[in-house]
Order: C-alpha cells, then structure tokens, then sequence
C-alpha cells in the first residue's frame, strides 16, 4: 500500500507499506505519519478524510480516531468527489508514453518522484473545493456529483 494526506497547507511523504495491511497497521501508520503532520499543518481544528477501504471502515480504525481525538468524514467515497480526475494526473505522469518498470523499486520511485513534483497549486485547489463536492454528494444521497 501507499500512503500519503495532504492539506491547503502541504503535504507528507509518501509512505509505502510492503505486506499484508490491516486495520492495526494503519492505525500505526496514521500515529506515526498522520497525527505529527496534522499537528504541525493544522493544530487542533482538522479533518480526516478518507476512502471507504476495509481498514478505513473497521471498527477498530474508528475506534482508534475517537480514541485520538481525531475528526473524521464518514460513509463519503473519495470517488465520490472527482478526486480521481486529479490522481489520474499522477497516473499518467508515472505511465506517460507507454512507460514499463523493471520492478516495484523501480515503479516506487518513479511514484514518490511524481508525488513529490505535484505543483501545490493543484492541492490548494483540490482542498479549496471540497466543501463543495462533499456537499453536492451529499444532496444526491451519494450519487456522484459532477465537477
């Protein structure tokens, strides 16, 4: 699995969990990468969102965020808010022109390389309309709203 948030105000590098993951792993990995990140970006006043994986949705990860103190979205898909146009750019970056990699080392870097070489204007607008795509999902009870 790989593994990153961002924010208006920056972003964390990526993390890359190799085996089988879990809901214990995550929660791990969200104290070890999340919580130091949100502190130093945020403070106190933020918000997790996430996807609807497994180990998102389990009990123990939810118990985890109340445990923490940590407010999050709940039942939104990531799908849900146009996201994936603008993770696809990350896609095409690492794929562009028919691009093959040896191995996942290879692959990795060129990921990490991409992420890291994202323009941060794109992630201050992704931030900047989210407000608005989750409300337009929510008023469609979860139907995929438009761009």
């Amino acid at each position: 699995m790989i593994w990153s948030c961002f924010s208006y105000y920056g972003r964390k590098n990526l993390v890359i969990m190799y085996g089988k993951n879990d809901a214990g792993r995550y929660c791990e990995l969200l104290k070890d990468d999340l919580l130091p990140f949100a502190a130093v970006t945020h403070g106190e006043n933020w918000t997790y969102q996430q996807d609807n994986a497994s180990i998102h949705r389990s009990f123990y990860t939810k118990k985890w965020f109340t445990d923490n103190g940590v407010a999050f979205c709940r039942g939104l898909r990531i799908h849900q808010t146009s996201i994936p146009s603008k993770i696809y750019r990350i896609a095409r970056s690492v794929y562009g022109n028919g691009r093959q990699y040896q191995d996942t080392v290879e692959l990795f870097e060129a990921i990490v390389h991409c992420w890291q070489n994202i323009d941060h204007s794109i992630l201050e607008i992704l931030v900047g309309s989210m407000q608005r795509r989750c409300i337009a999902v929510l008023r469609k009870n979860g139907v995929r709203a438009s761009n």
